[in-house]
């Protein structure tokens, strides 16, 4: 009796199951590596607007000016140097001490929204505009900093900003709903323009 060369039924099961397991493995990689790039596409599309809306932030701060007893900078909501909205001077009409007739432009941070908005109040009033959406509040956003220990941080002209931004703001910080902080501190030149 001759041998016949093949596979036997038992032969092929084994194969199909191992190539199943293969496919089935070489699935579950991809899965996981298209939910690991996604998770990392959000979180630097979080962190890029963070950090674009701190850099525009810090510029501006960087152009305001003022000298003690006629602050470059004042901070609302909830309190005079903590709080979620920045007013910074920009051009000193009035005489010293007597801001109601300069220029400024603003921040603030609208909780309907979740949003930062500016002004500039550039020789006219201007209606607010959103630069940064999806931001939560951790802590204030804009706090003066009392560099030389005096008791008075609004003349010392040097303001912390921290922004948090979260891809889906109604929810809380996760793996699929990333979360990004970015602080700095900036001083104001104590010289007007």
């Amino acid at each position: 009796m001759r041998r016949k060369s093949g596979l036997t039924l038992m032969e092929l099961l084994i194969a199909i199951s191992f190539l199943g397991l293969v496919i089935l493995s070489a699935v579950a990689i991809n899965t996981t590596a298209n939910r690991f790039l996604t998770t990392q596409n959000n979180q630097v599309r979080v962190a890029n607007q963070a950090e674009n809306t701190l850099e525009l932030i810090a510029k501006d701060i960087k152009l305001s000016f003022g000298e003690p007893g006629n602050a470059a900078f004042n901070i609302f909501d909830p309190g005079p140097t903590s709080g979620n909205e920045l007013k910074l001077r920009r051009v000193d009409v009035a005489p010293e001490g007597a801001d109601a007739n300069d220029i400024w432009s603003a921040y603030r941070y609208d909780g309907a929204t979740n949003s930062i908005e500016f002004k500039a109040d550039l020789w006219g009033p201007v209606d607010w505009v959103t630069i940064a959406r999806n931001i939560i509040i951790v802590n204030p956003i804009f706090q003066a900093i009392d560099a030389n220990g005096d008791g008075n941080a609004l003349n010392d002209n040097f303001i912390r900003v921290e922004i948090t931004c979260r891809q889906d703001p109604s929810q809380p910080a996760s793996v699929n709903n990333s979360e990004v902080t970015i602080v700095t501190a900036v001083r104001i030149p104590s010289s007007s323009p």
